[in-house]
């Protein structure tokens, strides 16, 4: 069954008049409108975005092209892009109470992005953790101290080991404080000579 040229005219306007009418009167039509379109456009640019990206390797370089084609995205609809990595720079579990030497890749990272470090430390939960069952085995507290961001401004990749001691420095200044005020992370740190020991 064929329709006569003016009908499909007919049915586009209907669909049209229907859209319109949701958009108007129905706060979740116009949500999932929004989110149709969102999701799409982010589908399309994507589409775009990967074969220029995958050719390019894993650079910096790539993060600014990803910015410059979600720019008109952030203001469309008010969103916040900004990326944001929380590295462990031990680089493996550690059970012997103390910090293990820190690898350096997320210190090359933030040297070229010139983006700052933000060190988090978290005091030692050695009393209540069992690592051979890998579980809490009692009650504990731990503490969480967040401490200044070091800035990587006007840093090269030269300046990169320095930079990872000077961090790691600081990390287990306040590790050790707080893993031994009595306050949280129990007293394995207080033990001469035990497990807990650290040493630079």
């Amino acid at each position: 069954m064929e329709l006569w040229p003016g009908a499909w005219t007919a049915l586009l306007l209907l669909l049209l008049l229907l859209l319109s009418t949701l958009w108007f009167c129905s706060s979740s039509a116009k949500y999932f409108f929004k989110m149709a379109f969102y999701n799409g456009w982010i589908l399309f640019l994507a589409i775009l975005a990967i074969p220029v990206c995958a050719v390019r390797g894993r650079n910096v370089e790539n993060m600014k092209i990803l910015r410059l084609l979600l720019l008109h995205v952030k203001y469309l609809y008010g969103i916040r892009v900004e990326v944001r990595v929380w590295v462990f720079p031990e680089g493996t579990r550690n059970h012997n109470g103390s910090m293990l030497p820190f690898k350096r890749g997320a210190f090359h990272l933030a040297v070229q992005a010139q983006v700052p470090i933000i060190p988090i430390v978290m005091s030692s939960y050695q009393d209540f953790y069992s690592k051979k069952e890998r579980r809490f085995t009692s009650p504990g507290r731990c503490q969480v101290r967040v401490l200044p961001p070091v800035s990587t401004e006007g840093l090269t990749p030269d300046d990169v080991p320095a930079l990872a001691d000077s961090v790691r420095h600081s990390m287990l200044t306040i590790f050790r404080e707080i893993s031994t005020d009595g306050l949280g992370g129990g007293d394995c740190l207080k033990k001469p000579g035990g497990a807990g020991e650290a040493r630079l």
